[in-house]
């Protein structure tokens, strides 16, 4: 691991940063991965963005509402889900970028 001049985390050369960690979703090149996610109910889900570009994992309709707002790079938010369902979601910035997080 390295440290860039600004003193944001980057990985190391040999480390991938668009494979996500458990109940993980990482922003890289403009694409939320996994596109699905599935959790059971409970868990809470880890947004972090390795994109140079800002990006927000924004629900703005229906049950469970929830917004990171502006997420920098390597910037990290965290949503707990508490009721099965399906959450589309979108980046407010590119809301060409959508995934789903599944919670049975």
């Amino acid at each position: 691991m390295a440290l860039a001049a600004c003193g944001a985390w980057q990985p190391s050369a040999s480390a991938d940063p668009s494979v996500p960690g458990p109940n993980e979703v990482v922003i890289f090149e403009f694409i939320f991965k996994p596109k699905k996610l599935m959790v059971p109910i409970g868990t809470t889900v880890a947004w972090v963005n390795r994109d140079i570009a800002a990006h927000t994992a924004t629900r703005n309709s229906g049950s469970d509402q929830f917004d990171s707002g502006n997420l920098a790079f390597n910037k990290v938010y965290h949503h707990k889900f508490d009721q099965a369902g399906t959450y589309d979601y979108i980046c407010f910035y590119h809301p060409g970028m959508r995934a789903t997080i599944v919670v049975k």
